[in-house]
């Protein structure tokens, strides 16, 4: 539930695809950073929001929605 394991789980996937960007492949490089954006990143932030217990049941798909992240900002990043 600590905010640093939050930031360890975001950032290091992150470094590993910007790693991949410059140092593998342009191409393999954005494959990653879409697959890191539109799976990666809602899938942790929702585990973040349910180990917070701010959110109940089954609304992932809310992840998807513009904005709802800042709703949360103070949970994802300073708590």
């Amino acid at each position: 539930n600590s905010v640093y394991v939050y930031w360890v789980v975001i950032l290091i996937p992150f470094a590993f695809v910007i790693g991949t960007f410059f140092f593998v492949n342009k191409y393999y490089g954005i494959c990653l950073l879409l697959l890191y954006v539109v799976v990666y990143r809602p899938l942790v932030d929702f585990g973040r929001l349910r180990a917070v217990n701010k959110v109940k049941g089954l609304r992932f798909w809310k992840m998807y929605l513009p904005f709802y992240h800042f709703k949360h900002f103070k949970q994802f990043y300073l708590k």
